[in-house]
């Protein structure tokens, strides 16, 4: 029935471990992103500065939004891969559980 498929829960808990760690990695990135400040006339004299300083805020905000978004989603995976792992070990534990009551 399984066709030689076979999933294994520690590996998954694995690779969930690995996104949360990325995950911290990029919150550890937004906060760099984050205290970066540029003041408002850093753009001196050049035409239109105020336009250029409003677009460069825009993308820096926009830029922290995808990180807290990345990282997210990253821990959002993880935690459905753990529920995953931890699904299948449940299925196992019942299987076994039902095969030892199944008389010989």
């Amino acid at each position: 029935m399984q066709d030689g498929y076979r999933v294994h829960p520690e590996a998954l808990d694995r690779y969930a471990a690995q996104l949360e760690q990325a995950s911290e990695r990029v919150l550890q990135i937004m906060s760099s992103l984050g205290s970066i400040e540029i003041p408002s006339n850093a753009f001196g004299l050049l035409p239109d500065a105020h336009g250029l300083y409003t677009s460069y805020q825009e993308h820096h905000d926009a830029d922290l939004q995808n990180c807290s978004d990345l990282s997210q989603l990253l821990m959002d995976t993880a935690e459905g891969l753990s529920g995953t792992a931890e699904g299948y070990r449940n299925i196992d534990f019942d299987v076994v559980r039902t095969m030892e009551v199944i008389p010989a």
